[in-house]
């Protein structure tokens, strides 16, 4: 396993953008009525690509 610190943090980004972005996709996969919220939660998310 390597440490957090040996990792690029553009992986680091990355591996958490996608995972936000799965949890999303979950939240309005459980509940459809939060998909007005989804583009603002994926533009959010996103905008760590700018970091």
């Amino acid at each position: 396993m390597q440490k957090l610190s040996e990792v690029p943090i553009n992986q680091v980004l990355d591996n958490f953008i996608s995972a936000a972005i799965n949890y999303y996709d979950k939240v309005v996969e459980n509940d459809p009525s939060q998909k007005v919220h989804y583009n603002g939660w994926i533009n959010r998310v996103n905008n760590y690509r700018n970091f």
